[in-house]
């Protein structure tokens, strides 16, 4: 991960898929979010490993942590519904 100034606070969120197809688009869909310079206190690392996605979060402090955690948390709980309601039930 990228460096913040003797980082002591991260988090691994680990994401399992049905498919890689559906690892792939939220990857896809989260890349923007990963490359911004959203939280300045935060570096977020994104990656794949087969059907799952893993999200990096290092913060300079807890608090960052946490505010980072939570907006992720959410991101990827808002994709996962927009996918649901309207790729998987398509299908």
């Amino acid at each position: 991960m990228g460096s913040l100034n003797n980082v002591k606070n991260e988090c691994l969120i680990k994401l399992d898929f049905d498919d890689d197809f559906v690892a792939k688009l939220m990857f896809k869909a989260l890349g923007p979010e990963a490359s911004s310079v959203l939280f300045e206190r935060v570096k977020v690392f994104l990656s794949l490993e087969g059907c799952s996605l893993l999200v990096e979060l290092s913060a300079s402090d807890t608090v960052a942590l946490r505010a980072a955690i939570n907006s992720w948390l959410r991101w990827i709980s808002t994709l996962e519904k927009v996918y649901n309601l309207f790729v998987k039930n398509k299908t």
